[in-house]
């Protein structure tokens, strides 16, 4: 049903563009259903623009089919994002009396439903789908795509059509994008050479004395918590026996034991490793004799089998219909119990299977699980419990202050130590070094903000932060093993630079020998340490130089076998040492340009009408929701209706 919306590719992607620019989503023809909603209820305003129900909705579904299986909360806040665009876009387009015509709304939507091979969709096809799929109706939605779609791409419209193009800018980047080189660089990274540096403690000692600006924590924090510990409000927790019996009428299947039988097998694996499939067959018929001659099966498991539980006779215990492979779990559910099957094929190799004994389906007792269940309950009550006082107190920290709050709430308020953003900095006997806590602590944006609640180890905490100092220098005794980290992780630096200033050295004499051949006998230098570039432009860079180097500047002035001067880079939160030596350079053939211009007219201009849309963006949501008040509302509108 309603294929042309499957099929129309052309007018499906004309609404991505459409709305993906004016409200950063698009709309995803998903065959779910929408739950009912009254579609002019206003639920908030941006400047003069009221955003509806209608629209919450439609962007919900659009980006909960575009997500799926991203966490809601995150999706939530996509939606608002995208709301407050929307709104912002349509407020500005107001602004200007900017407006939408009865016939670019019907191109659009003649677009729409129009297909590929040129079928035009019924009204009662079309309007069925938008009632199934947002529960309004057509005029609704079409209202939809007039004010935030058609207007909204109106005005962004402006900012791209107002950036101007120098022809200097034209030039830059034209240039940019065809100047070229080609590169020969090895890259060594700490983890490769570990073998190669060790310290003892007393090179330790004598590296942390004589580098003492090398062994600094970062900058510190300390907070001030309340903290909820889940098993102290368990213990608070009542649950009655008809609690705890109702909970037990309700969930039958997970007490519910399903039928279950006992095996053993011999097994002969084949594949690589093991014997082939004729050699298996061969031993699997020897297996075979010596059962038919009267060993016994755990015993011709012990001297037979491949498998690990070879030593336990074969043993494979009890376990559930399709938990063994197909053919294995086929043949032993057709035995009876003491029966020995013939040879069975499986993606492992030929088993002969003993199936010892079977277990009904059976339904565990009350009595029997009345202790898991109460200890269950208590669990989910503890941390209804828990979520809701910190909650409740992270309300009125916001509201009263933090002090106040845990006054009022009778909570004892904790002071964490001076700690860092290293993961094995100490916060103290009650956080220790809870990653959680720490993310938190250093997501707060000045001191005496408050967090939201947060999970750790067997509770909660909330916290404010207090005070905040310098890093400071690391005890050698008390902190040991961060101490070793940053020992090592220096003198695998100095390693790995001596090892590229011989190559430097190398070269200078041998300049016409690759790096490689300059290696000498250093066989920690793996072959895949040494890579060569083909003929790349900026967007050719390897990875780990990508954000630290500027092509332009630093690489293409290189002479042919000169060395970058930086070697160490980051990429993907680790260190990377690269040393590179350009080979070979082509500058640009301005001669081309002509061709090209127009095209690098238009991606320059997009780029910085996007800049200043941005720009636009970013300063009206200040001034239109300073204290980010809509947006609280709406992520309440959003999230409170799942």
């Amino acid at each position: 049903m309603l294929k042309f919306m499957r099929k129309n590719e052309t007018a499906r992607n004309v609404v991505i563009v459409l709305v993906c620019i004016a409200l950063g989503s698009y709309v995803l023809f998903s065959f779910g259903e929408a739950p009912p909603t009254a579609q002019g209820d206003t639920i908030a305003t941006i400047g003069s623009t009221t955003i509806k129900r209608r629209d919450a909705l439609i962007q919900e579904i659009n980006y909960r089919n575009q997500f799926r299986g991203m966490d809601a909360a995150q999706v939530d806040q996509f939606v608002v994002s995208s709301l407050v665009r929307g709104a912002i876009l349509q407020d500005g387009a107001e602004a200007l009396d900017m407006a939408v015509s009865d016939d670019e709304l019907r191109d659009l939507i003649i677009r729409i439903r129009t297909d590929g091979e040129g079928n035009f969709a019924g009204n009662e096809d079309y309007a069925n789908y938008i009632r199934r799929q947002y529960r309004m109706p057509v005029t609704a939605y079409e209202q939809y795509l007039r004010e935030k779609a058609l207007l909204g791409d109106k005005f962004r419209q402006l900012f791209v059509g107002s950036a101007y193009v120098s022809e200097e800018e034209i030039r830059e980047r034209f240039t940019e994008e065809n100047r070229k080189v080609t590169l020969e660089y090895v890259t060594v990274r700490p983890n490769n050479i570990q073998s190669e540096v060790s310290l003892d403690d007393n090179q330790l000692k004598k590296l942390y004395d004589e580098n003492p600006d090398e062994f600094l924590t970062g900058e510190q924090r300390q907070i001030k918590f309340v903290s909820w510990v889940l098993s102290d409000l368990r213990d608070e927790m009542t649950i009655t026996d008809q609690e705890a019996l109702d909970y037990y009428n309700t969930n039958q299947d997970r007490y519910r034991q399903p039928e279950q039988v006992q095996a053993s097998h011999v097994l002969v694996k084949t594949g690589q490793g093991f014997l082939s499939d004729e050699e298996a067959q061969k031993k699997i018929g020897e297996v075979q004799e010596a059962l038919n001659g009267g060993m016994e099966f755990a015993e011709a498991a012990k001297k037979f089998s491949d498998d690990s539980n070879a030593s336990r006779g074969g043993d494979l215990g009890f376990f559930k219909r399709g938990t063994m492979v197909k053919p294995f779990s086929d043949k032993v559910w057709s035995m009876a119990e003491g029966e020995v099957s013939e040879p069975v094929k499986t993606q492992f190799g030929y088993h002969i299977i003993q199936r010892v004994a079977y277990k009904p389906e059976e339904m565990q007792d009350f009595d029997a699980v009345r202790d898991a269940i109460t200890n269950e309950l208590k669990n989910t009550k503890a941390r209804e419990e828990m979520s809701s006082r910190a909650a409740n107190f992270v309300e009125l920290a916001n509201s009263d202050g933090f002090e106040a709050a845990a006054e009022k709430q009778g909570a004892v308020v904790q002071e964490s130590l001076f700690f860092d953003s290293d993961p094995s900095s100490e916060m103290g006997p009650t956080l220790k070094s809870a990653a959680a806590a720490r993310n938190a602590a250093f997501a707060l944006a000045e001191e005496g903000d408050v967090s939201p609640a947060v999970q750790i180890p067997n509770g909660q905490v909330v916290m404010t932060w207090t005070a905040t100092r310098e890093g400071q220098k690391l005890s050698f005794e008390n902190n040991k093993s961060r101490v070793r980290t940053l020992g090592e992780s220096l003198a695998q630096k100095a390693f790995i630079m001596d090892f590229f200033d011989a190559l430097v050295a190398a070269a200078e004499k041998e300049p016409e020998k690759s790096l490689q051949e300059l290696k000498g006998d250093r066989e920690w230098a793996k072959d895949n340490f040494f890579q060569v570039t083909n003929s790349i432009n900026a967007n050719g860079l390897p990875y780990q130089l990508r954000n630290s180097v500027d092509f332009n500047e630093d690489i293409f002035p290189l002479a042919p076998g000169e060395f970058l001067a930086q070697r160490e880079f980051e990429a993907f939160n680790s260190n990377h040492y690269l040393l590179v030596r350009l080979k070979e350079k082509e500058d640009v053939n301005m001669d081309d340009l002509q061709e090209k211009r127009f095209q690098i007219a238009q991606q320059i201009q997009g780029q910085s009408g996007g800049d200043f849309l941005n720009a636009y963006l970013f300063e009206r949501t200040v001034q239109y929701d300073p204290k980010k008040d809509v947006e609280k509302k709406l992520l309440s509108s959003v999230g409170g209706r799942r």
